[in-house]
């Protein structure tokens, strides 16, 4: 068999020049440095003797590491005086309302934490004063003062001075006041189906920022996951989505804030980068599998000695309460779940494809490829664009934002890194006959008349709904139509034609016009060889062309658009010529092309193939409708994803067989029930 000439591969490359997509430089945009990250300080001032809330209270939040020395604030304490920075230096300050209340936001958090001393005065009372307090980033895990004030004596005062990770100061996380009410049972510690099992509580704290510095409304619609790793930029949502899944309801939602329970805890990504393990203390280690959050393990199996990762120097930060991997702002679990209280619900992670070594992908947007994880850029690939996974996963961080990195092949040829963001797996569906020319999803029937004219039966089901003739630019009566598919990856059905010459030409289509067209071949096939079928035969996505010599032998052209790229002969690589290829199809659901074969005899054979290796023969049941009938094609004409035969008697009746794999579930007569026997069937096939 010839392949095709050299002119026909410099034309594709010049169409793919001067046609090559604009598309977005990913890796995106950064998310926000670790230096712009914001958290909250909140609580309730109270009267020490009388618990009456204390109204106009000042609370002062101030830097530990800003000079001390003699312009400092000099403060009297129960143990010992001390000195701060002046009180006008307060890096933010509030006021608690009559109710005692307070909340100071947009409180400047650079990761992982910050330290600061928070000064509380209210006249007529000692000032309480909590030193190094650790603020982190996040609505989530807020920090809640409820400070006790005692009334000055004598017109003496002396505050109480508490060391911000002393148990007795009266600060405590946001996180950690979530009650769960009955131990619920051990769940979340496998997948299911697309998603993870993730208890769920509910964030709250309207007016206060998340990680990020949204600003959170009323009836909110975000998430929070511990970890810095998933975090949008204010207000984006490109980067981290969740989809949420209640009681058979179901939300996507952003994610713009950090916590419950840990900062470090990436519990979505794979188990060899997930940062947790550089903050276990008690005994915890690796193995807790990807989807697991820390505190879940904590507290349902004991992991860590039930203490959740540390924060910076403080290995025994917080006895994990509950098993919270996910918080909800209120909008999403009130509004969008329907959630009445916390618990249990499935998170898929939309940003994470489910991707290993060996996984075919595609990317769902402009992507750059780069040298190493983070590395120098050394190329592009557009959207769609289709690769094979040879190496990771790796996480790096580029301006700031973490990835997933994966190095990748892609089909044209560029080896290198990618983040996983924008990759999908790709599952060739090509074995699948494609044959649609109005996109109404439905089969079509395609026919070629005695004088060369094509002409479509457009159907609804085994209903014909309309027809049309294509309108084929070059064309005469000397082209017989021997194959289709779509070789431009455009989800339209293209024609190959051959004439007495033996010269091919592809049409490629728009529905029943002809967009552009041009040769295969500029010399004559070898007219012992004749394209029987079309499949994607080696995985790749691509359609592929299966050729049959006249004593049995059968080989396949590897397609790469319209170029032949490689080929090889079928395994087994002959069978009898007295069966015909009379169609290709799954039937049995593997996305990889199967051959119905047809005798003389009107019997019919399945070869179950993987690639071009036969695995299976089989006779289909039954396997003979009448001797005067012929398969003319394959399809799906009932839409419930099983390959169906059709079948046209010597007189021009049509019949279709709607199979269940390999068995028929029942016969149906076409609308209309017959064709002019000098018609020709293309397909579909």
């Amino acid at each position: 068999m010839k392949q095709s000439s050299p002119w026909v591969i410099l034309l594709l490359l010049f169409n793919i020049l001067v046609t090559y997509p604009v598309f977005s430089q990913t890796e995106r945009y950064a998310s926000l440095s670790a230096d712009q990250l914001v958290g909250n300080v909140y609580g309730t001032i109270t009267d020490a003797v009388t618990s009456k809330p204390i109204p106009n209270a000042d609370i002062f939040l101030l830097d530990p590491s800003t000079r001390r020395g003699p312009t400092g604030y000099v403060i009297r304490t129960d143990k010992g005086d001390i000195t701060l920075p002046p009180l006008q230096s307060a890096v933010r300050s509030g006021v608690t309302d009559k109710q005692g209340e307070f909340l100071i936001n947009s409180v400047p958090t650079p990761f992982p934490f910050k330290l600061y001393t928070i000064v509380i005065k209210a006249s007529g009372y000692n000032p309480c004063v909590i030193d190094q307090a650790r603020v982190l980033p996040g609505a989530a895990m807020s920090l809640k003062v409820t400070c006790r004030l005692t009334r000055v004596t004598r017109g003496i005062q002396t505050a109480v001075l508490f060391k911000g990770d002393d148990p007795k100061a009266p600060v405590r996380y946001r996180h950690q006041e979530v009650v769960v009410k009955a131990i619920p049972k051990v769940r979340g510690l496998e997948r299911k189906e697309l998603g993870y099992q993730i208890f769920a509580t509910r964030e709250g704290l309207v007016g206060g920022t998340t990680a990020n510095g949204h600003v959170i409304k009323q009836r909110d619609h975000f998430v929070a996951l511990p970890s810095y790793r998933a975090l949008n930029a204010n207000d984006r949502t490109y980067d981290f989505q969740v989809r949420l899944t209640y009681k058979g309801r179901s939300v996507v939602a952003p994610v713009w804030d950090v916590g419950p329970w840990n900062i470090f805890d990436d519990y979505w990504n794979p188990e060899n980068i997930r940062e947790i393990y550089r903050h276990m203390h008690h005994g915890g280690k690796l193995g807790l599998g990807t989807g697991v959050p820390q505190a879940q393990a904590a507290y349902l199996q004991g992991y860590n000695g039930r203490w959740s990762g540390d924060f910076g120097d403080n290995k025994d930060f917080q006895v994990v309460r509950n098993p919270a991997g996910i918080d909800l702002a209120d909008g999403t679990f009130w509004d969008d779940l329907k959630m009445k209280d916390n618990d249990w619900i499935t998170v898929e992670f939309l940003w994470r494809p489910d991707v290993r070594v060996g996984s075919q992908i595609q990317t769902t947007t402009g992507l750059n490829v780069r040298s190493a994880p983070a590395g120098t850029r050394i190329g592009q690939v557009p959207k769609g664009a289709r690769g094979t996974i040879t190496g990771g996963p790796e996480g790096a961080s580029y301006l700031g934002t973490f990835y997933v990195w994966w190095k990748i092949r892609w089909a044209d040829g560029l080896t290198g890194w990618s983040v996983e963001n924008w990759l999908t797996p790709y599952k060739p569906v090509a074995s699948k006959q494609l044959f649609d020319f109005n996109q109404d999803n439905q089969t079509d029937i395609l026919w070629q008349l005695p004088d060369g004219r094509v002409y479509v039966w457009f159907m609804k089901g085994t209903t014909q709904n309309g027809g049309s003739y294509l309108n084929l630019t070059p064309f005469d009566s000397s082209w017989k139509i021997v194959a289709t598919g779509d070789f431009n990856q455009d989800g339209q059905v293209d024609l190959i034609g051959q004439n007495k010459k033996g010269l091919l030409y592809l049409w490629f289509m728009k529905g029943i016009l002809g967009s552009s067209s041009r040769y295969l071949n500029t010399s004559p096939t070898d007219s012992n060889w004749q394209i029987i079928a079309t499949g994607d035969f080696n995985g790749d996505g691509q359609t592929d062309i299966l050729w049959r010599h006249k004593d049995g032998w059968l080989y396949a052209w590897f397609m790469k658009g319209i170029l032949q790229n490689g080929g090889t002969y079928l395994e087994p690589n002959r069978m009898d010529p007295n069966w015909k290829i009379a169609g290709i199809g799954d039937f049995n659901q593997d996305n990889s092309p199967d051959i119905l074969w047809q005798h003389l005899n009107g019997r019919i054979y399945i070869w179950l193939m993987k690639g071009t290796t036969l695995q299976k023969g089989v006779y289909p049941n039954p396997s003979l409708l009448d001797s005067n009938w012929k398969v003319i094609g394959t399809g799906d004409f009932n839409q419930d994803g099983q390959t169906d035969i059709l079948w046209e008697d010597t007189n021009g009746r049509l019949s279709i067989w709607l199979m269940n794999g390999t068995t028929l579930t029942r016969s149906a007569s076409p609308s209309p029930g017959s064709v002019n026997s000098t018609w020709r069937a293309i397909g579909p096939k």
